[in-house]
């Protein structure tokens, strides 16, 4: 720990070590019908200082994410339209080395996320725009891997446009 006038930060020094590293990452679609596709994406790594026989720092926790997409064909002159909605889990990570003056890792969250969007020709080229909302309930979290979050919470409610012109 560093003191300063403002209070006391955490100091890191990074130093090589031999490391066992190992992981699994999970996509899937499963396609209901030609307009419903259910997405399921995860990852898991495990970090392991062998050296030091303890668990390596800063390893992401497990996390999860499934969502329902809704897409057609054409309609008037908008291509590719969607509506999709799901769900971002992110688990407590258990495995992590003791340091002296860190506090654990903060708990398991979760987030809801929405999209809609569609695709058209404008002046002979295609225009993509699509809505997002990212944590819509406004959940209070802290990401393990964001060094700020020994000080401030994660972002709340987040609304997105998105315009993508390709020339």
């Amino acid at each position: 720990m560093r003191l300063t006038n403002r209070g006391a930060f955490p100091v890191q020094q990074y130093t090589q070590t031999d490391a066992l590293l190992a992981g699994l990452d999970l996509r899937t679609e499963i396609f209901l019908n030609p307009s419903f596709t259910y997405k399921i994406t995860g990852s898991w790594i495990y970090g392991w200082d062998q050296s030091k026989d303890e668990y390596l720092v800063w390893m992401p926790p497990a996390e999860a994410t499934h969502s329902m997409r809704w897409s057609t064909k054409a309609k008037f002159k908008l291509s590719d339209p969607f509506v999709e909605i799901g769900q971002h889990l992110v688990a407590e990570q258990k495995q992590f080395p003791e340091i002296e003056n860190l506090p654990n890792p903060p708990p398991a969250y979760q987030t809801l996320f929405a999209s809609i969007g569609a695709s058209t020709t404008l002046l002979k080229r295609v225009l993509d725009i699509s809505l997002s909302a990212e944590n819509i309930l406004n959940n209070t979290y802290r990401s393990y891997l964001n060094r700020q979050r020994y000080f401030a919470d994660e972002m709340g409610f987040n609304l997105l446009i998105k315009i993508k012109y390709q020339f």
